[in-house]
């Protein structure tokens, strides 16, 4: 009898499709964020896991060590066909000193502006709408005006903070949905991470039919330690969350989401945004590396 459950959920596997899990965090949404303009992307990486039932925020850190292990024996069994290698950064304590002169610390040196990007085949990226999840709206602090007019303190202390994205996190929750990234090839998939946030913004046809981007991404970095990398092997999957937008103009959503130079594009989705929020930030030129000119541009 055993046997013959296991062959039916088989077969209604096979017809149905891959099934993602329910996320579950105790946690309630508020509200739908009513954005006016663009706001930054770049979503945190909640966990990795290879659940296809039930996956429950509570239950992150289990599900990481059951990552980390699965990895290892992978890696141990058939090797790592798509190494990422990170250069050593020794630690120095002083590399969040606050400087005593008045002057604003340099910028960042400028990339290498021919960075090219491909179409990736190794990964599925799937926004499940029929999920409504909480998620922490980072926005409200950026009334904090933190890109300009601060004295050097308060730049580095918020780069200190970058792990909340310069703001701390917001205890307003909103309304999103949860993504899932699965891999989908025969070999160990790196994802590029900052601070473990993944590189990913919300785009959405504008009233020409183009697509275009609602959100940016914030290049910057505190130091080199700052880009990191996690790694899913076959099957496995990354789960975040992409915001819930509310607005005034109907149109079809969709998640770029870019790694290691492949950029990849998720399923699309009915969403209602505000028209304000396809204008670019002033700023933004500013801030990031070409990694936008991707992101801004089709």
């Amino acid at each position: 009898m055993r046997i013959v459950t296991i062959i039916l959920f088989l077969i209604c596997f096979k017809l149905q499709g891959q099934q993602f899990p329910v996320v579950i965090d105790t946690v309630e949404a508020e509200d739908e964020i009513k954005a006016e303009k663009m706001l930054e992307g770049g979503f945190e990486l909640i966990s990795i896991s290879n659940n296809y039932q039930e996956f429950r925020i509570s239950k992150v850190e289990h599900l990481n060590k059951e990552h980390l292990y699965l990895s290892y024996k992978y890696v141990e069994k058939y090797g790592d066909s798509n190494p990422i290698n990170i250069p050593n950064i020794e630690y120095q304590d002083s590399i969040f000193e606050i400087p005593s002169t008045s002057q604003p610390p340099p910028p960042p040196p400028v990339p290498d502006p021919k960075k090219t990007y491909k179409i990736g085949k190794s990964l599925k990226i799937i926004v499940d709408v029929s999920q409504v999840v909480p998620i922490s709206d980072y926005t409200d602090n950026s009334k904090n005006q933190i890109y300009g007019g601060e004295t050097v303190r308060d730049i580095y202390e918020s780069e200190i903070n970058f792990l909340s994205k310069y703001y701390k996190p917001s205890d307003h929750m909103v309304k999103g949905y949860p993504v899932m990234i699965q891999n989908i090839s025969d070999s160990i998939k790196s994802i590029e991470t900052q601070e473990g946030w993944i590189y990913m913004i919300q785009e959405a046809i504008d009233p020409d039919g183009n697509w275009r981007p609602i959100e940016y991404i914030d290049y910057s970095v505190v130091c080199g330690a700052s880009r990191g990398a996690s790694k899913l092997i076959p099957d496995e999957y990354l789960i975040s969350k992409i915001y819930k937008y509310s607005g005034k103009f109907k149109t079809k959503l969709r998640i770029r989401f870019s790694t290691y130079k492949e950029v990849y594009f998720s399923n699309e989705f009915t969403g209602s945004i505000n028209l304000s929020q396809f204008e670019i930030p002033e700023h933004l030129p500013e801030l990031t590396d070409n990694i936008n000119e991707h992101f801004l541009k089709n």
